[in-house]
C-alpha cells in the first residue's frame, strides 16, 4: 500500500473478486466522514501522525525513513518536524541581507521575496540566488509603461523618496518601482537585467567594486545636487564611470545602443554617471561611449534627456526613464529594465 494511503474499506465479495477502496484519509482526520455501508469493513492504517509530530501545517506521509513516516514542511519551515522557519521568510524572523540568507540556509534558500532588515527598517525584496558568491538584491525598475517617475523635475527618486513605490517583489513586473533597498542596501557591484528574462541575466554587470561598499542612492548622489533644475551640464564629460561587461538580451535593448561605441566622452566598455554633451543633452547613467562621430550623443542609457542644459527640468525637449534616445520612435513600453545590486 502506498504511503500516502492511511485507511482501506473492503467490500462484498463478486463473484472471485473483493471491491477495496484505499483512501489518503481516516477516521482520526475526518470522523464525520466515516459512515456504515452493509457488506463493508474499514480498517485504518496504524496511524502515526495521531501524535501531530509534523509542524506548522505540515503534510505527513507514512513510510519513506526509518521513524516510518515523514513530514513534507509548508513554504518558509525546515526540519526534521518542520519545527525551524527560514530566514528571511517572515516577517517575524527578517536579516539583514539576501546574502545573510543563503549563508544561513544554504541550498534550501530559493530565489525568491523576503524580509531584510536595514538598521531596522523592514521591508520585502526579492533575492536573486545564483549561489553564495552571486546574490543581488532587487532594488528598482525602470520602465516606459507608466509615467516618467525618474525624471520628475524634482529629481526625488533619485535623491529622496524613502517610501517604497510599485511591486517590489516581482522582478517581472512592467512598471516603475523603487525598494527601500535602494537607500539601504550596500554592495560592490550592479547589474541591470529585463523584466521578461526570467533567468535575470545581466544585460550589463559593473566590475572592479565600482559601488565601494555604498548604497546605490549614496554612489549617484555622490557627485552632486541636481534637483529642482540644478544643471549637470560639465561640458563634454561624465563625472564618474564604472567598467562593465555586457550579457544577454543588450544588443537588441533599448538604453544599449551606444554600447560598443568608443567616444571621447566615454567608451563603450563603460557605464557613466551625470553625462552631458555640452548644451545638448544628458544622461544620469549613460550606457557606453558618446562624444564623437556616430557616438556623438548622450543620451541613451537610464534617466535620459534632451534638455540642451541637462537636468530634470527639460522645459520642451523630451525626456525618457531608459531608451537610445528621447526623441526614438522605437522606444518601447513592453519590457523594463531592472535594478540589482550585490
Amino acid at each position: 500500500m502506498a504511503s500516502e494511503c492511511v485507511s482501506v474499506n473492503v467490500g462484498p465479495r463478486i463473484e472471485d473478486k473483493v471491491i477495496c477502496e484505499l483512501s489518503n484519509s481516516d477516521h482520526w482526520h475526518h470522523p464525520k466522514d466515516l459512515q456504515p455501508r452493509q457488506g463493508w469493513t474499514y480498517r485504518g492504517a496504524e496511524n502515526l501522525c495521531c501524535s501531530n509530530p509534523c509542524l506548522n501545517n505540515a503534510k505527513f506521509l507514512l513510510g519513506y525513513t526509518d521513524k516510518r513516516y515523514l513530514c513534507v514542511c509548508a513554504s518558509g519551515y525546515t526540519g526534521e518536524h518542520c519545527e525551524t522557519a527560514m530566514s528571511g521568510y517572515f516577517d517575524w524572523k527578517p536579516v539583514e541581507s539576501c546574502l545573510d540568507i543563503k549563508t544561513i540556509e544554504g541550498e534550501q534558500a530559493i530565489s525568491g521575496a523576503y524580509w531584510l532588515n536595514q538598521t531596522g527598517v523592514i521591508f520585502q525584496a526579492y533575492c536573486q540566488m545564483e549561489s553564495l558568491g552571486k546574490v543581488w538584491t532587487h532594488l528598482a525598475r525602470f520602465s516606459m509603461a507608466d509615467a516618467i517617475n525618474w525624471m520628475k523635475d524634482s529629481g526625488e527618486w533619485w535623491y529622496d523618496k524613502i517610501i517604497s513605490t510599485g511591486e517590489t517583489t516581482d522582478p517581472s513586473s512592467n512598471t516603475d518601482m523603487i525598494s527601500p533597498g535602494f537607500w539601504l542596501v550596500s554592495g560592490n557591484e550592479f547589474k541591470i537585467t529585463r523584466n521578461d528574462d526570467r533567468q535575470h541575466t545581466a544585460l550589463l554587470q559593473t566590475t572592479g567594486d565600482c559601488l565601494g561598499g555604498q548604497t546605490f542612492r549614496r554612489k549617484i548622489t555622490s557627485y552632486g545636487d541636481f534637483r529642482n533644475g540644478t544643471t549637470w551640464r560639465f561640458n563634454f564629460r561624465c563625472l564618474g564611470n564604472c567598467t562593465v561587461h555586457y550579457g544577454g538580451q543588450y544588443e537588441t535593448t533599448q538604453g544599449f545602443g551606444n554600447a560598443k561605441c568608443n567616444g571621447t566622452i566615454l567608451s563603450g566598455d563603460k557605464i557613466g554617471f551625470w553625462c552631458d554633451r555640452g548644451r545638448w543633452d544628458g544622461a544620469v547613467m549613460m550606457i557606453g561611449g558618446s562624444g564623437s562621430g556616430d557616438c556623438g550623443h548622450t543620451y541613451h542609457g537610464l534617466g535620459i534627456t534632451g534638455a540642451k542644459i541637462p537636468s530634470f527640468s527639460n522645459g520642451a525637449r523630451r525626456e525618457q526613464d531608459f531608451g537610445n534616445s528621447p526623441y526614438s520612435k522605437h522606444y518601447t513600453g513592453n519590457y523594463s529594465l531592472n535594478l540589482w545590486i550585490r
